[in-house]
């Protein structure tokens, strides 16, 4: 899968491949410039626009996977900020409230259908009605 930027210097499309990293070295195929980017976006939101981008380019198949894989880590990331707010009132640190979840969420990594239950609690618990379908 590929990012695309822009060059700093000359404005030519560079096309980056998707690393996990947040942080890419790139030189522009044009003139040469050498740049660093920094991408400051979530994984889900990186995750779905390289799935509207597989879409658009044709690739069916591509974006299912990345938007699946999308869905996947917004359900991470809101589960891992529901259990995150709920600690801040105790005396629970961030840190111990961070690894609990940590913990917790090896448990489920790898099952989608144990993400999807453990998102209906989390909404449960948060919002205090069920997550509608």
């Amino acid at each position: 899968m590929w990012l695309k930027t822009r060059c700093p210097r000359c404005g030519s499309e560079v096309r980056l491949e998707y690393a996990d990293s947040s942080i890419y070295d790139a030189a522009c195929p044009q003139c040469g410039g050498e740049f660093c980017l920094f991408v400051r976006k979530p994984k889900f939101e990186v995750l779905f626009d390289m799935g509207a981008q597989a879409l658009l380019d044709g690739y069916a198949r591509e974006a299912v996977a990345s938007f699946a894989a999308a869905q996947e880590r917004f359900f991470e990331f809101y589960i891992r900020a529901a259990s995150l707010e709920r600690a801040t009132g105790t005396e629970q640190s961030m840190e111990e409230a961070a690894s609990a979840f940590e913990s917790t969420w090896k448990h489920v990594v790898s099952q989608t259908e144990r993400q999807t239950g453990m998102l209906a609690l989390a909404y449960l618990m948060r919002e205090g009605r069920p997550l509608s379908s």
